[in-house]
């Protein structure tokens, strides 16, 4: 599981060295910014051919830039996480904030920057993490095997405990837990039946994610 996150990290490496790159940028006269906008990356997992972000969920790092017209280290900002002054770390120069989202799912976090008389506000949804099959409800034939792979999302741990369940019993995976081969036999009944996958960070079990398709035997 480590392996298949390397390119993860290095993803999220490469958004937070872009982060850097634009806030080192400026190099004009300072001056009153004119302009501004909001930035934000969460350090969720994402896997490495997903063209979406990474969506920050309870326990995330969140980390917000501010960037705007003029040299960013000559201008004082003030930071606001929920309505709270963020005194450490307001100041010269301080364009970014970081903070670990408490928030549940559903809820959001209320950010706000002060520049000089400019104001920005971002209100950013917290989220649960998620897991895919790749695939939805299918058909298989008695006699038929076939291998199905599981997709974690927003994920703060790359090492992930994964459990999966065909008709409610478990069964394991032979040798990469994100796969399984599921080989029906024979004389298998023709029946509809459940594949239930369920991945939990064990660092910290209220973070998990379960995803149920319906394979219909006939």
């Amino acid at each position: 599981m480590a392996d298949q996150f390397k390119k993860l990290n290095s993803k999220n490496h490469l958004f937070l060295v872009g982060f850097l790159v634009l806030s080192f940028w400026s190099f004009y006269p300072a001056r009153a910014a004119s302009s501004m906008e909001l930035f934000w990356h969460a350090n969720t997992l994402v896997p490495d051919n997903f063209l979406g972000r990474s969506l920050p969920i309870r326990g995330s790092i969140i980390t917000v830039i501010a960037i705007g017209e003029g040299d960013y280290r000559a201008q004082n900002y003030t930071w606001y996480l929920d309505r709270k002054l963020m005194k450490s770390f307001s100041g010269i120069s301080q364009n970014s904030f970081s903070f670990r989202a408490s928030e549940w799912p559903g809820f959001s976090h209320n950010i706000q920057v002060k520049i000089g008389e400019e104001y920005r506000t971002l209100n950013l949804k917290i989220y649960e993490p998620e897991v895919s099959l790749g695939q939805n409800d299918l058909v298989m034939s008695p006699g038929e095997s076939r291998i199905f792979q599981a997709f974690p999302y927003y994920f703060t741990n790359p090492d992930l405990e994964f459990t999966w369940a065909f008709n409610n019993s478990k069964i394991a995976s032979k040798d990469n837990p994100e796969f399984l081969e599921l080989s029906l036999p024979a004389d298998y009944p023709k029946f509809q039946r459940k594949l239930d996958i369920t991945v939990v960070n064990p660092r910290n079990f209220l973070e998990r994610a379960t995803k149920r398709i319906v394979i219909k035997i006939e």
